[in-house]
Protein backbone atom coordinates (compact mmCIF):
# COMPACT_ATOMS: atom_id res chain seq x y z
CA UNK A 1 0.00 0.00 0.00
CA UNK A 2 1.41 3.36 -1.05
CA UNK A 3 1.16 5.95 1.74
CA UNK A 4 0.46 9.64 1.06
CA UNK A 5 3.39 11.98 1.66
CA UNK A 6 1.44 13.56 4.52
CA UNK A 7 1.29 10.25 6.42
CA UNK A 8 3.60 9.30 9.31
CA UNK A 9 6.45 6.96 8.48
CA UNK A 10 5.36 3.30 8.75
CA UNK A 11 7.82 2.37 11.51
CA UNK A 12 7.21 -0.20 14.24
CA UNK A 13 7.23 0.75 17.90
CA UNK A 14 8.03 -1.13 21.08
CA UNK A 15 4.28 -1.80 21.33
CA UNK A 16 4.97 -4.68 18.92
CA UNK A 17 6.71 -6.51 21.78
CA UNK A 18 4.87 -8.38 24.55
CA UNK A 19 6.59 -6.27 27.23
CA UNK A 20 8.10 -2.82 26.97
CA UNK A 21 9.14 -0.17 29.49
CA UNK A 22 8.12 2.82 27.38
CA UNK A 23 6.55 3.42 23.98
CA UNK A 24 9.37 4.19 21.52
CA UNK A 25 9.78 4.08 17.75
CA UNK A 26 12.12 1.39 16.46
CA UNK A 27 14.55 3.20 14.16
CA UNK A 28 15.85 2.53 10.67
CA UNK A 29 19.52 3.55 10.57
CA UNK A 30 21.56 4.61 7.53
CA UNK A 31 25.21 5.38 6.90
CA UNK A 32 27.68 6.10 9.69
CA UNK A 33 26.06 7.81 12.66
CA UNK A 34 25.71 7.75 16.45
CA UNK A 35 22.57 6.35 18.08
CA UNK A 36 21.19 6.07 21.61
CA UNK A 37 19.89 2.47 21.65
CA UNK A 38 16.62 1.18 23.12
CA UNK A 39 16.55 -1.23 26.06
CA UNK A 40 15.80 -4.71 24.72
CA UNK A 41 16.01 -6.99 27.77
CA UNK A 42 15.12 -6.52 31.43
CA UNK A 43 18.69 -7.24 32.58
CA UNK A 44 19.90 -4.12 30.66
CA UNK A 45 22.54 -6.09 28.81
CA UNK A 46 20.90 -6.13 25.39
CA UNK A 47 20.01 -2.93 23.53
CA UNK A 48 18.23 -2.55 20.19
CA UNK A 49 20.23 -0.57 17.61
CA UNK A 50 17.94 -0.84 14.58
CA UNK A 51 14.76 -2.56 13.42
CA UNK A 52 16.76 -4.36 10.72
CA UNK A 53 20.26 -5.85 10.21
CA UNK A 54 23.11 -3.33 10.08
CA UNK A 55 26.62 -3.35 8.60
CA UNK A 56 28.45 -3.07 11.94
CA UNK A 57 29.31 -1.29 15.18
CA UNK A 58 32.36 1.00 15.24
CA UNK A 59 32.41 2.12 18.89
CA UNK A 60 30.39 2.01 22.10
CA UNK A 61 30.47 4.68 24.82
CA UNK A 62 29.18 4.25 28.38
CA UNK A 63 28.83 7.70 29.98
CA UNK A 64 31.26 9.04 27.39
CA UNK A 65 33.94 6.41 28.07
CA UNK A 66 34.87 3.85 25.41
CA UNK A 67 33.44 0.41 26.11
CA UNK A 68 35.33 -2.73 25.06
CA UNK A 69 33.01 -5.51 26.28
CA UNK A 70 30.25 -5.69 23.66
CA UNK A 71 29.04 -7.74 20.69
CA UNK A 72 26.70 -7.09 17.77
CA UNK A 73 23.90 -9.66 17.45
CA UNK A 74 21.62 -10.07 14.45
CA UNK A 75 18.58 -11.93 15.73
CA UNK A 76 14.81 -11.88 15.80
CA UNK A 77 12.73 -9.99 18.32
CA UNK A 78 9.89 -11.60 20.38
CA UNK A 79 7.54 -11.47 17.38
CA UNK A 80 10.03 -12.92 14.88
CA UNK A 81 11.17 -9.67 13.23
CA UNK A 82 14.91 -9.36 12.35
CA UNK A 83 16.70 -6.71 14.44
CA UNK A 84 20.23 -5.54 15.28
CA UNK A 85 21.04 -5.82 18.99
CA UNK A 86 24.05 -4.70 21.02
CA UNK A 87 24.97 -7.06 23.86
CA UNK A 88 27.06 -5.65 26.71
CA UNK A 89 29.41 -7.74 28.81
CA UNK A 90 28.06 -6.04 31.95
CA UNK A 91 24.62 -4.48 32.45
CA UNK A 92 24.13 -0.74 32.04
CA UNK A 93 23.32 1.02 35.31
CA UNK A 94 19.96 2.78 35.50
CA UNK A 95 21.63 6.19 35.67
CA UNK A 96 24.22 5.49 32.93
CA UNK A 97 23.99 6.62 29.33
CA UNK A 98 24.86 4.56 26.26
CA UNK A 99 25.76 5.84 22.79
CA UNK A 100 26.88 3.72 19.86
CA UNK A 101 28.62 4.59 16.57
CA UNK A 102 27.17 2.30 13.92
CA UNK A 103 27.25 1.49 10.23
CA UNK A 104 23.61 1.23 9.26
CA UNK A 105 21.43 -0.45 6.70
CA UNK A 106 23.05 -2.33 3.78
CA UNK A 107 21.75 -1.70 0.27
CA UNK A 108 19.08 -4.33 -0.53
CA UNK A 109 20.63 -5.14 -3.93
CA UNK A 110 24.40 -4.61 -3.55
CA UNK A 111 24.88 -5.20 0.18
CA UNK A 112 27.05 -2.07 0.41
CA UNK A 113 26.48 0.45 3.20
CA UNK A 114 23.85 2.96 2.12
CA UNK A 115 25.30 6.46 2.45
CA UNK A 116 24.36 8.32 -0.73
CA UNK A 117 21.25 10.52 -0.33
CA UNK A 118 19.70 9.10 -3.50
CA UNK A 119 19.85 5.54 -2.17
CA UNK A 120 18.52 6.55 1.25
CA UNK A 121 15.64 8.52 -0.27
CA UNK A 122 14.61 5.59 -2.47
CA UNK A 123 14.72 3.20 0.48
CA UNK A 124 12.55 5.49 2.63
CA UNK A 125 10.01 5.91 -0.17
CA UNK A 126 9.93 2.15 -0.68
CA UNK A 127 9.21 1.65 3.03
CA UNK A 128 6.08 3.74 2.40
CA UNK A 129 5.04 1.70 -0.65
CA UNK A 130 6.40 4.00 -3.39
CA UNK A 131 8.06 1.51 -5.75
CA UNK A 132 10.65 3.48 -7.70
CA UNK A 133 13.51 1.97 -9.73
CA UNK A 134 17.15 2.64 -8.84
CA UNK A 135 17.63 4.67 -12.03
CA UNK A 136 14.94 7.14 -10.91
CA UNK A 137 17.73 9.13 -9.23
CA UNK A 138 20.56 8.22 -11.60
CA UNK A 139 21.01 11.82 -12.80
CA UNK A 140 21.50 13.20 -9.28
CA UNK A 141 23.75 10.31 -8.26
CA UNK A 142 26.01 10.96 -11.25
CA UNK A 143 26.04 14.75 -10.78
CA UNK A 144 26.61 14.63 -6.99
CA UNK A 145 28.62 11.44 -6.29
CA UNK A 146 30.50 12.65 -3.20
CA UNK A 147 27.66 13.21 -0.73
CA UNK A 148 27.53 10.75 2.19
CA UNK A 149 24.83 10.87 4.87
CA UNK A 150 24.13 9.09 8.13
CA UNK A 151 21.09 9.15 10.37
CA UNK A 152 17.96 7.41 11.60
CA UNK A 153 14.25 7.45 10.83
CA UNK A 154 12.62 8.16 14.17
CA UNK A 155 8.91 8.27 13.43
CA UNK A 156 8.20 11.84 14.55
CA UNK A 157 8.00 13.23 10.98
CA UNK A 158 5.68 12.74 8.04
CA UNK A 159 7.03 10.97 4.98
CA UNK A 160 7.36 14.32 3.14
CA UNK A 161 9.13 16.02 6.05
CA UNK A 162 11.48 13.08 6.61
CA UNK A 163 12.55 13.02 2.96
CA UNK A 164 13.01 16.79 3.00
CA UNK A 165 15.24 16.53 6.11
CA UNK A 166 17.42 13.89 4.44
CA UNK A 167 17.79 15.62 1.07
CA UNK A 168 18.02 19.07 2.66
CA UNK A 169 21.09 17.91 4.60
CA UNK A 170 23.04 17.92 1.33
CA UNK A 171 21.63 21.26 0.19
CA UNK A 172 19.20 19.75 -2.28
CA UNK A 173 15.45 19.45 -2.69
CA UNK A 174 13.12 16.75 -3.94
CA UNK A 175 9.63 16.10 -5.28
CA UNK A 176 7.89 13.07 -6.78
CA UNK A 177 6.92 15.32 -9.70
CA UNK A 178 10.42 16.75 -10.20
CA UNK A 179 12.58 15.61 -13.12
CA UNK A 180 15.15 13.21 -11.67
CA UNK A 181 13.35 13.25 -8.28
CA UNK A 182 16.22 15.24 -6.64
CA UNK A 183 17.80 18.53 -7.69
CA UNK A 184 20.64 20.58 -6.15
CA UNK A 185 19.04 23.36 -4.13
CA UNK A 186 21.56 26.16 -3.64
CA UNK A 187 23.49 25.62 -6.86
CA UNK A 188 20.83 27.34 -8.91
CA UNK A 189 23.00 28.53 -11.75
CA UNK A 190 21.87 26.57 -14.79
CA UNK A 191 24.23 23.63 -15.38
CA UNK A 192 25.80 23.34 -18.80
CA UNK A 193 23.51 21.33 -21.02
CA UNK A 194 20.47 21.52 -18.71
CA UNK A 195 17.36 21.64 -20.95
CA UNK A 196 15.12 24.69 -21.05
CA UNK A 197 11.49 23.65 -20.69
CA UNK A 198 9.94 26.95 -21.79
CA UNK A 199 10.67 30.52 -22.82
CA UNK A 200 8.40 33.37 -21.65
CA UNK A 201 8.20 36.88 -23.05
CA UNK A 202 5.88 39.83 -22.39
CA UNK A 203 3.34 38.69 -24.99
CA UNK A 204 2.70 35.27 -23.35
CA UNK A 205 2.76 36.28 -19.67
CA UNK A 206 -0.45 37.64 -18.12
CA UNK A 207 0.98 38.62 -14.72
CA UNK A 208 4.55 39.10 -13.60
CA UNK A 209 6.32 40.57 -10.58
CA UNK A 210 9.73 40.62 -8.90
CA UNK A 211 10.78 41.75 -5.45
CA UNK A 212 13.84 41.70 -3.24
CA UNK A 213 14.66 42.65 0.35
CA UNK A 214 17.92 43.17 2.22
CA UNK A 215 16.66 40.72 4.85
CA UNK A 216 17.23 37.78 2.48
CA UNK A 217 20.97 38.45 2.33
CA UNK A 218 23.01 36.25 4.69
CA UNK A 219 26.78 36.67 4.95
CA UNK A 220 27.60 34.20 7.76
CA UNK A 221 26.18 30.70 8.11
CA UNK A 222 26.53 28.17 10.92
CA UNK A 223 25.99 24.62 9.67
CA UNK A 224 24.84 22.35 12.51
CA UNK A 225 25.42 18.66 11.76
CA UNK A 226 26.15 15.21 13.18
CA UNK A 227 23.11 14.47 15.37
CA UNK A 228 22.90 11.76 18.02
CA UNK A 229 19.80 9.81 17.06
CA UNK A 230 17.35 8.25 19.48
CA UNK A 231 18.02 10.84 22.16
CA UNK A 232 14.98 12.93 21.39
CA UNK A 233 16.62 13.89 18.09
CA UNK A 234 17.90 17.06 19.74
CA UNK A 235 21.61 16.51 20.37
CA UNK A 236 23.71 18.15 17.64
CA UNK A 237 27.32 17.14 18.02
CA UNK A 238 29.21 19.50 15.69
CA UNK A 239 29.00 22.75 13.73
CA UNK A 240 31.06 24.78 11.28
CA UNK A 241 30.76 28.54 10.74
CA UNK A 242 31.62 30.12 7.41
CA UNK A 243 31.68 33.72 6.24
CA UNK A 244 31.44 35.33 2.79
CA UNK A 245 33.49 38.35 1.76
CA UNK A 246 30.14 40.11 1.32
CA UNK A 247 30.42 40.80 5.08
CA UNK A 248 32.40 43.90 4.05
CA UNK A 249 29.36 45.20 2.13
CA UNK A 250 26.33 43.98 4.10
CA UNK A 251 27.80 43.40 7.55
CA UNK A 252 27.40 40.33 9.77
CA UNK A 253 24.09 38.73 8.84
CA UNK A 254 24.16 35.28 10.42
CA UNK A 255 21.85 32.34 9.77
CA UNK A 256 21.78 28.74 10.95
CA UNK A 257 21.58 25.79 8.58
CA UNK A 258 20.49 22.43 9.97
CA UNK A 259 22.04 19.37 8.29
CA UNK A 260 21.45 16.56 10.81
CA UNK A 261 22.22 13.79 8.30
CA UNK A 262 25.72 15.10 7.58
CA UNK A 263 28.50 13.61 9.71
CA UNK A 264 31.59 14.91 7.86
CA UNK A 265 32.95 18.41 8.55
CA UNK A 266 34.24 18.75 5.00
CA UNK A 267 30.78 18.10 3.58
CA UNK A 268 29.26 20.50 6.12
CA UNK A 269 31.72 23.17 4.94
CA UNK A 270 30.83 22.36 1.34
CA UNK A 271 27.14 22.82 2.13
CA UNK A 272 27.78 26.10 3.94
CA UNK A 273 29.84 27.36 1.01
CA UNK A 274 27.03 26.58 -1.45
CA UNK A 275 24.51 28.29 0.83
CA UNK A 276 26.59 31.48 1.08
CA UNK A 277 27.45 31.58 -2.61
CA UNK A 278 23.72 31.82 -3.15
CA UNK A 279 22.46 33.75 -0.12
CA UNK A 280 25.26 36.34 0.31
CA UNK A 281 23.97 38.11 -2.80
CA UNK A 282 20.81 40.09 -3.53
CA UNK A 283 18.04 37.68 -4.59
CA UNK A 284 14.89 38.41 -6.52
CA UNK A 285 11.68 36.43 -6.02
CA UNK A 286 9.91 36.23 -9.36
CA UNK A 287 6.25 35.29 -9.87
CA UNK A 288 4.52 34.93 -13.22
CA UNK A 289 1.33 33.52 -14.71
CA UNK A 290 1.52 31.78 -18.07
CA UNK A 291 -0.40 29.32 -20.25
CA UNK A 292 -0.43 25.63 -19.33
CA UNK A 293 1.54 24.74 -22.45
CA UNK A 294 4.19 23.70 -21.99
CA UNK A 295 3.50 22.51 -18.41
CA UNK A 296 6.32 23.07 -15.90
CA UNK A 297 7.32 20.95 -12.93
CA UNK A 298 9.36 22.12 -9.92
CA UNK A 299 13.00 21.92 -10.95
CA UNK A 300 12.41 22.74 -14.63
CA UNK A 301 14.51 25.50 -16.21
CA UNK A 302 12.92 28.26 -18.29
CA UNK A 303 13.83 31.69 -19.63
CA UNK A 304 12.00 34.92 -18.89
CA UNK A 305 12.39 38.25 -20.65
CA UNK A 306 10.07 41.13 -19.77
CA UNK A 307 10.68 44.90 -20.06
CA UNK A 308 9.16 45.55 -16.62
CA UNK A 309 11.47 43.17 -14.78
CA UNK A 310 14.88 44.06 -13.27
CA UNK A 311 16.11 40.49 -13.88
CA UNK A 312 15.92 38.27 -16.95
CA UNK A 313 17.44 35.08 -18.27
CA UNK A 314 17.41 31.43 -17.19
CA UNK A 315 15.51 30.54 -13.99
CA UNK A 316 14.43 27.35 -12.25
CA UNK A 317 10.82 26.81 -11.24
CA UNK A 318 10.61 26.42 -7.46
CA UNK A 319 6.83 26.09 -7.19
CA UNK A 320 4.17 25.54 -9.85
CA UNK A 321 0.42 25.81 -9.17
CA UNK A 322 -1.94 24.76 -11.96
CA UNK A 323 -5.29 26.52 -12.48
CA UNK A 324 -7.17 24.10 -14.71
CA UNK A 325 -10.23 26.34 -14.88
CA UNK A 326 -8.27 29.28 -16.28
CA UNK A 327 -5.85 27.11 -18.23
CA UNK A 328 -2.85 28.78 -16.58
CA UNK A 329 0.01 27.99 -14.23
CA UNK A 330 1.45 30.24 -11.53
CA UNK A 331 5.23 29.89 -11.38
CA UNK A 332 7.54 30.94 -8.55
CA UNK A 333 11.28 31.34 -9.14
CA UNK A 334 14.27 33.00 -7.47
CA UNK A 335 17.32 34.64 -9.04
CA UNK A 336 20.59 35.72 -7.37
CA UNK A 337 22.44 38.68 -8.86
CA UNK A 338 25.94 40.04 -8.57
CA UNK A 339 29.35 38.41 -8.21
CA UNK A 340 29.54 34.99 -6.54
CA UNK A 341 31.24 35.68 -3.17
CA UNK A 342 34.38 34.09 -1.78
CA UNK A 343 33.69 31.95 1.30
CA UNK A 344 36.08 31.02 4.12
CA UNK A 345 35.83 28.74 7.13
CA UNK A 346 35.66 30.80 10.30
CA UNK A 347 35.17 28.28 13.12
CA UNK A 348 34.53 24.63 13.90
CA UNK A 349 33.03 23.43 17.18
CA UNK A 350 31.89 20.07 18.48
CA UNK A 351 32.17 17.37 21.08
CA UNK A 352 35.48 16.24 19.69
CA UNK A 353 38.80 17.84 18.79
CA UNK A 354 39.16 19.17 15.27
CA UNK A 355 40.02 16.53 12.72
CA UNK A 356 43.72 16.56 11.89
CA UNK A 357 45.17 16.01 8.46
CA UNK A 358 47.82 13.43 7.71
CA UNK A 359 50.85 14.08 5.49
CA UNK A 360 52.94 11.67 3.42
CA UNK A 361 56.02 12.85 1.48
CA UNK A 362 57.87 11.41 -1.51
CA UNK A 363 60.78 12.97 -3.43
CA UNK A 364 62.30 12.20 -6.84
CA UNK A 365 64.26 14.20 -9.46
CA UNK A 366 63.80 17.53 -7.70
CA UNK A 367 60.02 17.13 -7.25
CA UNK A 368 58.43 16.66 -3.83
CA UNK A 369 54.94 15.14 -3.76
CA UNK A 370 52.77 15.63 -0.68
CA UNK A 371 49.73 13.43 -0.04
CA UNK A 372 47.15 14.86 2.38
CA UNK A 373 44.71 12.49 4.11
CA UNK A 374 42.15 12.76 6.89
CA UNK A 375 41.89 10.70 10.07
CA UNK A 376 40.33 7.83 8.09
CA UNK A 377 43.23 7.81 5.60
CA UNK A 378 40.95 9.25 2.90
CA UNK A 379 42.42 11.83 0.48
CA UNK A 380 41.61 15.49 1.14
CA UNK A 381 40.70 17.02 -2.23
CA UNK A 382 41.11 20.75 -2.85
CA UNK A 383 43.29 21.46 0.18
CA UNK A 384 45.43 24.59 -0.13
CA UNK A 385 49.06 23.58 0.43
CA UNK A 386 51.88 26.09 0.72
CA UNK A 387 55.51 24.99 0.54
CA UNK A 388 57.70 28.01 1.34
CA UNK A 389 56.48 30.53 -1.28
CA UNK A 390 54.75 28.02 -3.58
CA UNK A 391 51.02 27.34 -3.29
CA UNK A 392 48.81 24.75 -5.00
CA UNK A 393 45.72 22.66 -4.31
CA UNK A 394 45.51 18.90 -3.93
CA UNK A 395 43.94 16.75 -6.63
CA UNK A 396 41.30 14.03 -6.23
CA UNK A 397 43.97 11.74 -4.74
CA UNK A 398 44.90 14.36 -2.13
CA UNK A 399 48.23 14.94 -3.85
CA UNK A 400 50.15 18.08 -4.77
CA UNK A 401 53.69 18.46 -6.17
CA UNK A 402 56.34 21.21 -6.03
CA UNK A 403 59.85 21.77 -7.30
CA UNK A 404 62.11 21.73 -4.26
CA UNK A 405 65.75 21.33 -3.27
CA UNK A 406 66.79 18.95 -0.53
CA UNK A 407 66.87 20.58 2.89
CA UNK A 408 64.46 22.23 5.37
CA UNK A 409 61.15 23.72 4.20
CA UNK A 410 57.98 25.14 5.77
CA UNK A 411 54.66 23.59 4.78
CA UNK A 412 51.13 24.67 5.71
CA UNK A 413 47.81 23.00 4.88
CA UNK A 414 44.37 24.62 4.80
CA UNK A 415 41.17 22.71 4.02
CA UNK A 416 37.51 23.38 4.75
CA UNK A 417 36.44 21.53 7.89
CA UNK A 418 40.01 21.00 9.16
CA UNK A 419 42.27 22.85 11.53
CA UNK A 420 45.06 24.77 9.76
CA UNK A 421 48.27 22.73 10.01
CA UNK A 422 51.81 24.15 9.74
CA UNK A 423 55.12 22.38 10.26
CA UNK A 424 58.77 22.18 9.28
CA UNK A 425 59.60 19.61 6.62
CA UNK A 426 63.07 18.29 5.77
CA UNK A 427 63.47 16.65 2.38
Amino acid sequence: MRLPLSSPLPLRTTAAWPFFAALQTLPHVYGRCTVAPIQFTADRKQWLLADHPIAGVEAVFRDGQAESGFALRHQTDPVGHPVAVLELATPLADSARLSVAVRGKPHPHTGALMTHPADILLDVLRLAGHTLPDDAVAEFRAAEPDWALGGALTGDLTLRAQCAEIIGSCGSWWSLGMPGLIQPGHQRQRPVGAPLRAGYTADVVTQVSAKTELSVVQTVVRVEFDREWGNGGATTRQSVTLAADAVEVYGEREAACSAPWLTDARLAARLGTAVLQWSARPRWSVALTADLEPPLNPGDWFTLAHPLLPVTGAMRALEVVTDWGQGTQQIQAEVATGTVPTVQLRQRTGLYAAVKTGLRVSYAKGIVTLTITDADELPVKGAKVTLDAQTARTNAKGQVSFKAERGPHTVSIEAAGFAVASSELTI
